[in-house]
């Protein structure tokens, strides 16, 4: 499994733990500082401590990440796509360099996939609040401009050899409590306007 954005590396251990062959997380504090790289040091202390073979925290961008061998079967982008390059990603659905740079990205993420792979992007679409300009009481920290619907991703990534999109809206921490994961599209619109696209590699 490769995790872009990985953050503290929290999905990265939790995947490793529960069975994933070879685990990497990337992370590049300079691109947004997620913290403090402190988090490189406190990573490799978790993974020490449990033990734990085949896991690694790389402070790279995904478009620099070449890896040593092998490929990734799962890819996953938890609330980082819209950060693989900022300025191109506010432009997007007006500009044609924009969606190239994009596209490439993406292409280069089908190059580290086998045949058969899954590519999860987990991200914020447009919504009631967004579109009146006002804070969503929700998700109150996100800069909506930054963010698309996930046809729009669905669109690019075909682009690159992706087929088979499936698209969940996420019902948000207040839902879930309540053992409701998903919602619909409609209802996802007034909340946090969440979701999670899968694709495949053929």
């Amino acid at each position: 499994m490769l995790e872009i954005g990985c953050g503290k590396g929290l999905l990265c251990l939790w995947a490793k733990i529960h069975g994933a062959n070879h685990v990497v997380g990337l992370e590049p504090l300079a691109e947004g500082a997620y913290d403090s790289a402190k988090c490189y040091s406190d990573f490799r202390t978790i993974v020490s401590e449990l033990g734990l073979e085949n896991i690694e925290m790389v402070a790279s961008r995904l478009k620099d990440y070449r890896p040593a061998k092998g490929s990734f079967d799962i890819v996953l982008s938890i609330s980082s796509i819209n950060h693989l390059g900022e300025a191109s990603c506010v432009k997007l659905r007006r500009s044609t360099t924009a969606r190239q740079r994009y596209v490439k990205l993406f292409n280069h993420v089908r190059d580290l996939m086998p045949t058969s792979g899954t590519f999860v992007v987990d991200g914020s679409s447009r919504n009631f609040f967004g579109d009146l300009h006002l804070r969503n009481p929700f998700n109150p920290h996100i800069e909506w401009f930054k963010h698309h619907p996930p046809e729009c991703w669905v669109e690019l990534l075909t682009k690159c050899g992706f087929t088979n999109p499936r698209i969940s809206w996420l019902s948000g921490p207040r839902l879930t409590h309540l053992s409701v994961g998903t919602v619909l599209s409609a209802m996802s619109y007034f909340l946090s306007s969440r979701y999670r696209l899968a694709m495949d590699c053929e």
